[in-house]
């Protein structure tokens, strides 16, 4: 079987290699660098005569194969980023963390690999969740993060990264009405040289994860050295039953070219000195998560029309313990084609603003998902936002989009 997915792994990047200069972004940059040169050389044609010509073709032609070698180390480099960043390997963290069950399977009569992950709060009708929120507590990164902070932050050259105030999840507990959560600040470059870059080789072989994070299990939130910052991570169903999956971009910051669940972002603080008091709050941010990724304007859609549930709480054990709020969110009217002709739209408008946006989407049937063995997921599509597709497709999904989906089910079967 190892051999068989070394195999996989190097056709993967065989095909990246190949087809990376030929994707829409590269030929469009590639098209203009061409047409640039040709401007330029008839400007000098026209001022120093024909007898520049043969020096000056020499001089574009040089300069057109160093723009394509470029392009093809851009687009290796883009696709081995994150495999360095954030080990994957089942086996190699499973040896790590074996004093805790963090294994699981979305079918637990398949022969899949299952996932690791770390279930904190697992979903129940009508809990009770109390927010102790500490907005003017920052995270302080630890002193030997601070040493290493620029080679660890060198791990995202070629990811798309912007800063931003996070919230922190410091800890949770359970009590005897339900659980409290408490919350802090952090950065978003705080993750970027924690939980984002766990596996990256630091110097002389010193990982993050070999100081910090090396077992037998996580450490808990509140000893954590990670950033640690609270993500929310949602399916969204349209009022047709099909479920929105994103494709990220090649240089995400996180995920690249994978696909991801409907929303699966930070939380967005508009105002990081606001005291954050109830879970109601939270879903007000999830409601501008899912406007800001994919199009929907939830002000605009009443009370009635849709539907939010909180599925729980868990923590990725491949970034190291992230935490994640997991949601399920049901729109009672919009149905796929009108959401496709506000999507088109919304990733032209944020495109042209130079935002960091997902690559296509798919709108596909979350009840036929199947986790394969090499981590890969099949599931049943029907439309899609850049091209027609096949009934079934097989994708690679972000490792959180896996705890999200068991949360889901969890959800569905307690609410058929």
């Amino acid at each position: 079987m190892e051999i068989n997915k070394n195999q996989d792994s190097t056709w993967s990047k065989i095909w990246q290699f190949i087809s990376g200069p030929f994707k829409y972004s590269s030929i469009r940059k590639t098209t203009i660098f061409l047409v640039l040169n040709v401007l330029i050389s008839a400007i000098f044609i026209l001022i120093f005569g024909k007898e520049a010509l043969g020096t000056l073709l020499s001089v574009v032609l040089g300069f057109f194969l160093s723009k394509i070698a470029i392009t093809f180390f851009d687009t290796i480099r883009m696709a081995l980023e994150d495999k360095k960043k954030c080990n994957r390997d089942n086996d190699f963290l499973e040896k790590i963390y074996n004093e805790n069950h963090y294994l699981h399977h979305l079918d637990e009569n398949s022969s899949d690999k299952g996932f690791l992950y770390d279930e904190c709060i697992p979903y129940q009708k009508n809990l009770n969740i109390l927010i102790d929120d500490h907005p003017k507590a920052m995270m302080k990164l630890d002193p030997f993060i601070q040493n290493y902070y620029v080679d660890i932050f060198g791990a995202h050259k070629a990811s798309y990264v912007e800063n931003n105030i996070t919230l922190k999840l410091m800890d949770y507990e359970k009590n005897k009405d339900g659980y409290s959560i408490m919350l802090s600040r952090s950065t978003y470059y705080n993750h970027l040289v924690t939980n984002r870059a766990i596996d990256y080789p630091i110097k002389n072989g010193l990982t993050l994860r070999g100081v910090f994070e090396f077992g037998p299990k996580l450490n808990e939130l509140k000893t954590s050295k990670m950033s640690n910052h609270l993500g929310i991570i949602g399916f969204v169903e349209l009022s047709d039953g099909r479920v929105i999956f994103p494709k990220r971009q090649s240089n995400s910051t996180t995920s690249k070219n994978l696909v991801t669940a409907s929303i699966a972002s930070r939380v967005i603080l508009d105002n990081p000195n606001h005291k954050i008091t109830s879970m109601n709050e939270i879903e007000t941010m999830v409601k501008k998560t899912i406007d800001k990724r994919l199009g929907i304007s939830m002000n605009d859609i009443p009370n009635n029309q849709y539907e939010i549930h909180f599925i729980g709480l868990g923590r990725d054990v491949y970034e190291g313990g992230k935490p994640h709020f997991f949601y399920y969110i049901k729109l009672k009217q919009l149905n796929s084609e009108d959401f496709l002709v506000a999507y088109k739209k919304h990733r032209k408008d944020k495109l042209e603003q130079g935002m960091d946006m997902d690559k296509m989407v798919y709108l596909c049937n979350m009840d036929t998902i199947e986790l394969k063995k090499n981590y890969s997921i099949r599931m049943k599509c029907s439309i899609a936002s850049k091209k027609t597709i096949k009934k079934i497709i097989k994708v690679k999904p972000e490792m959180s989009f896996l705890g999200a989906l068991k949360h889901y089910q969890d959800y569905k079967k307690m609410n058929p």
